[in-house]
C-alpha cells in the first residue's frame, strides 16, 4: 500500500509537470483593426508595417475602393487598381489597373501596369514594350521587379528596373519565357519563374548580379510526368531563403530553398496555392495559403504558418494556441492571411463571415513569445508518465 502511495505521488507530479508544459503563458498578441471601416481588408503591408494597401467599402458613398492607409489616412486609387508591391515608406507602389469596355460584343478588357508614387501614376510599359508590370518592390522604392511583354511577342520576360530603366532577366536554358515575382529588401537578389510554352515546364531562378541560378526541384518525375516543376511563393529580405512548391512522384509540395537547397515543409500534396505568401528575414517562419484535399475528397490546408522549431500549423492554431491570441472568430468564419512582416510579428488577414461580411485585422505575435508543445505531446507525456510508474510498481512489487 505504501509502495502504491508512492507511484501515485510520481504520477501527480509528472501531470503536474506536463500540464505546466501545458498552460498558455501570457503573450504580447493583440488586435490592430485598420481604419476606415466599413469592411477593410488589408492585402499587403509595409516592411515596418506602418502602411497596408487593400481594399474597402467607403463609409459615405458605399463604393468598393482600393488604397493605402498610411498615418491615419486613406487614399483610394483609381478604379480597377490592384497590387504588384510596395516600398516601406509607402511612397511607391506597383500594380495595375484592369478595366472592361462593354460598348462592344465581345468586350475588350484592358490590363494596363502603374507605378503609383505620392499620388502620381505613371505607365510601367515604355516604347516597344505592348504591357508590364510590377510584382514587387525593394524597400527603398528604388527597385522595381516585374513582367513585361515585348512589342511582337507572345511570350513574357522578367525584368528588374531601376532608375526607370528595365533591365530583361532572360531564360534558363531551353526555356522561352520567363516571370519576375519577388525582390529583396536592398533590391539586389530577384526571385522569378522560367518557363517553356512547349514542354510546360516551369523553374525557379534566382537572380543576382547578373547571373541566373536555378534552384533545384524534388527529385523524380511529377504525376504529369515533367521532370523539373517548381514555381516560387516568398523570397527572404536577404535573399538567402526562398519559398515556394516543387513537384515529385508524390505530387507538389511545400518546399523552401535555403542557399539553394531544397526542404520539403509540408509532406502533404498541395493542388491549390494563391500569392499570398511572406517569409521571414531569416526564414525561419513561413506564411502561406495552400491546400490540398485527402482520399475522400475533403479539403485541408488554408492560412497555414511553418516555423523552424514547430513545423506546419494553421494560422488560427498558431496564433490562438502557441501565442494564447484570442481571434474572435465566430462559427462558420473563414480566415485569410495575406502578408506578414519581415520580423515575423505583424500578420494580416481578413475574416469572412457566414454571409460573406469581411473584416480586415493586423495581428502582432512576437516570434519569441510563443507555446511549443502540443495536447497530442501532452497526451504522450502522460501516458509515457503513467507507463513508466506502473513498470517501476511493478518491478518493485516484484522485488518485495
Amino acid at each position: 500500500m505504501r509502495l502504491w502511495s508512492w507511484g501515485v505521488g510520481r504520477l501527480w507530479v509528472g501531470l503536474a509537470l506536463v500540464a505546466g508544459g501545458f498552460a498558455p503563458v501570457a503573450t504580447a498578441g493583440s488586435f490592430i483593426t485598420p481604419i476606415n471601416f466599413p469592411a477593410p481588408i488589408p492585402v499587403d503591408m509595409t516592411r515596418n508595417a506602418q502602411a497596408w494597401f487593400g481594399e474597402r467599402t467607403d463609409p459615405v458613398s458605399g463604393l468598393y475602393e482600393v488604397g493605402l492607409w498610411k498615418d491615419g489616412q486613406f487614399t483610394a486609387f483609381p478604379e480597377g487598381f490592384y497590387l504588384g508591391g510596395i516600398s516601406d515608406d509607402a511612397s511607391v507602389v506597383s500594380g495595375a489597373v484592369f478595366s472592361i469596355d462593354w460598348s462592344n460584343w465581345p468586350p475588350t478588357i484592358t490590363n494596363t501596369g502603374y507605378l503609383w508614387t505620392n499620388g502620381v501614376l505613371t505607365p510601367m510599359a515604355s516604347a516597344g514594350e505592348e504591357s508590364a508590370f510590377g510584382a514587387s518592390v525593394s524597400a527603398n522604392g528604388q527597385v522595381v521587379v516585374g513582367t513585361v511583354y515585348l512589342s511582337g511577342q507572345s511570350t513574357p520576360q522578367a525584368f528588374r528596373m531601376e532608375g526607370g530603366v528595365k533591365t530583361l532577366l532572360g531564360t534558363l536554358a531551353g526555356d522561352n519565357s520567363s516571370y519576375g515575382q519577388l525582390v529583396t529588401a536592398d533590391g539586389s537578389t530577384t526571385a522569378g519563374e522560367s518557363y517553356n510554352t512547349e514542354t510546360y515546364n516551369k523553374r525557379v531562378f534566382i537572380w543576382r548580379e547578373g547571373v541566373l541560378t536555378e534552384l533545384p526541384d524534388l527529385p523524380g518525375v511529377d504525376p504529369y510526368g515533367i521532370e523539373d516543376d517548381a514555381s516560387v511563393l516568398a523570397l527572404s529580405d536577404d535573399g538567402s531563403t526562398v519559398v515556394g512548391l516543387g513537384s515529385g512522384p508524390e505530387g507538389w509540395k511545400l518546399v523552401r530553398w535555403v542557399d539553394g537547397q531544397i526542404e520539403v515543409l509540408w509532406n502533404k500534396s498541395i493542388t491549390s496555392s494563391q500569392f499570398l505568401n511572406d517569409v521571414s528575414a531569416d526564414g525561419k517562419i513561413v506564411s502561406v495559403n495552400v491546400g490540398g484535399n485527402d482520399p475522400n475528397g475533403d479539403f485541408y490546408g488554408g492560412s497555414m504558418i511553418w516555423r523552424k522549431e514547430l513545423g506546419i500549423r494553421s494560422f488560427e492554431r498558431y496564433a490562438s494556441y502557441h501565442h494564447g491570441l484570442d481571434l474572435g472568430l465566430n462559427p462558420g468564419d473563414q480566415l485569410t492571411v495575406t502578408t506578414m512582416t519581415p520580423d515575423g510579428r505583424y500578420f494580416s488577414y481578413y475574416v469572412d463571415d457566414l454571409n460573406y461580411n469581411r473584416r480586415g485585422y493586423i495581428a502582432y505575435l512576437d516570434p519569441a513569445d510563443f507555446v511549443v508543445p502540443e495536447p497530442s505531446t501532452v497526451c504522450l507525456g502522460v501516458l509515457g508518465t503513467v507507463g513508466l510508474m506502473w513498470s517501476a510498481r511493478r518491478k518493485l512489487a516484484a522485488r518485495v
